[in-house]
């Protein structure tokens, strides 16, 4: 069986490019630079002129959630950690859902 991490509706006013890390099951206070992130997304276009268009993006994690079921270390509940790359500057960033999805997306 397939798993995949889905964010719907991923919006960012304004145009930047921060380009952001998923991490799946990244424990609390765990230093990130340490962990692969299971995917990588960027919100350079999300806008046209005065349209914010809402993106949405798919991370296959089967291969990630496989290793963990096997090792043992998968949790009782998922969890995702998204963080920006560089200089975010605490821009208004929002995200619809999130999703840990078995099958598929």
């Amino acid at each position: 069986m397939s798993v995949f991490v889905v964010l719907d509706g991923v919006r960012a006013p304004g145009v930047f490019s921060v380009t952001f890390d998923v991490y799946l099951n990244l424990p609390d206070g765990a230093d990130p630079s340490g962990a692969a992130p299971v995917g990588t997304f960027n919100l350079f276009g999300t806008t046209h002129g005065d349209m914010n268009m809402a993106q949405r993006y798919v991370f296959d994690v089967t291969e990630t959630a496989r290793q963990a079921i096997a090792a043992g270390t998968w949790p009782a509940e998922a969890t995702m950690t998204i963080l920006p790359r560089g200089d975010f500057m605490g821009r208004a960033v929002t995200i619809e859902s999130i999703d840990l999805v078995f099958g598929a997306p």
